[in-house]
């Protein structure tokens, strides 16, 4: 259980959105960064405020992932467990959750690699690599996003 869970849950619960919004705007602002860059061809330019962008982002999807492994455990008790939780109640919702968390996680292995491409362009080839994996990890979140959204809309998330 989450210590102090009366105050923690919701408090992470807090953190977990937010963060992920954060890291969504900045992620896109990042996108748009390289782009810009990559047009006036200043890979020079692109390895430093690029990365720095991405890797502020790849921060906040880390600290959405770590809030969610946090709350996971209240939500395993109340939300999901018991005759009435969300286990007995409605299996597609457990399956969509648990779809959502494995789109979620797997989105912070391509920020890290958008990150270290970045970090290390010298060519378009390279640039365009880092944007391809960067716009996977926006649609990856984008899903998940979307995931939490409806298992939310159906009242089955704690909040």
């Amino acid at each position: 259980m989450v210590l102090l869970e009366d105050i923690a849950a919701p408090l992470l619960m807090l953190v977990h959105v937010m963060s992920g919004l954060l890291g969504s705007g900045i992620w896109l602002a990042g996108v748009i960064v390289m782009v810009r860059t990559i047009k006036t061809g200043r890979f020079d330019d692109l390895r430093k405020t690029a990365t720095i962008t991405l890797l502020i982002g790849a921060t906040m999807f880390a600290v959405l992932l770590i809030s969610g492994a946090l709350i996971y455990p209240t939500f395993r008790v109340y939300i999901r467990g018991g005759a009435y939780g969300l286990d007995a109640v409605s299996p597609y919702s457990t399956f969509e959750f648990e779809l959502k968390e494995w789109v979620a996680s797997s989105s912070i292995f391509s920020a890290i690699g958008a990150v270290i491409i970045a970090a290390t362009a010298e060519n378009r080839a390279k640039a365009y690599s880092s944007i391809v994996l960067a716009m996977l990890t926006i649609v990856l979140v984008a899903i998940a996003a979307w995931l939490a959204v409806d298992i939310g809309r159906a009242g089955l998330i704690y909040g």
